[in-house]
């Protein structure tokens, strides 16, 4: 029932394919499903220090870190994926993970360094991605258009990719992609023997203007004050 309830969620108009996000929408924004990178400055940095950022999850993946949340997922992601998905959050729901910067010193200085991260509201993430051999993460739409999410490859073996409305992509290592989640998309990992590891992060939609952050936050941030959302 569930299969059918989201492929009949899917819409198209002219054979254009259109976002549905979930939860919260803002009018007004830009929409589409890639994005050129080239656009986004977080991206610069991100590909600049892949190589930092690569060994460090490989150092913390080799010594089994296990940090908190990663495992404690509520909502559909319990049902999304088929075969082995683990998360290694730095950001949870809007939260920063407080032993993060135990395991991942340096990456962490590089997504602090970023100043359109997205935080402080339910519909935030950012984690690095491993999906194990023969795995995949069902088509799906994201919650709400006020974020971009961005992938920067980091193990990718052949077999891999992400699809995002009509468009496959395949990662790079040391590459991002930048594209709206609020687009029907899914991830496989075809690859019999291999992880395909990525770090997954949301940043703050482009038309999306400070001020306009800063309210968004604040009506988030009353929500959790009267008992609306759980943190």
């Amino acid at each position: 029932m569930e299969s059918k309830l989201l492929k009949s969620a899917i819409l198209r108009m002219n054979n254009t394919w259109r976002p549905y996000p979930t939860l919260f929408y803002f009018p007004g924004i830009r929409s589409q499903s890639f994005w050129k990178k080239e656009d986004f400055k977080s991206v610069k940095i991100l590909e600049d220090n892949y190589k930092i950022i690569k060994e460090e999850f490989q150092q913390a993946d080799l010594r089994d870190v296990k940090l908190e949340n990663d495992y404690k997922l509520t909502g559909q992601e319990h049902s999304l994926h088929e075969g082995s998905w683990e998360w290694y959050s730095y950001i949870s729901k809007g939260n920063k993970m407080k032993k993060f910067n135990e395991s991942f010193p340096k990456t962490f200085e590089i997504l602090e360094s970023m100043d359109d991260l997205v935080t402080d509201i339910p519909f935030a993430y950012s984690f690095f991605s491993k999906l194990n051999c023969s795995s995949s993460i069902a088509p799906h739409y994201g919650p709400c258009n006020v974020r971009l999410r961005i992938h920067l490859g980091l193990d990718i073996p052949e077999g891999c990719y992400l699809k995002v409305a009509e468009q496959q992509r395949n990662w790079e290592e040391g590459k991002c992609l930048v594209f709206d989640d609020t687009y029907l998309h899914e991830v496989k990992n075809e690859n019999k023997e291999k992880k395909r590891v990525i770090l997954l992060l949301d940043i703050w939609h482009p038309d999306i203007k400070l001020e306009e952050r800063e309210a968004i936050i604040k009506m988030f941030g009353g929500a959790y004050e009267k008992g609306w959302l759980k943190k």
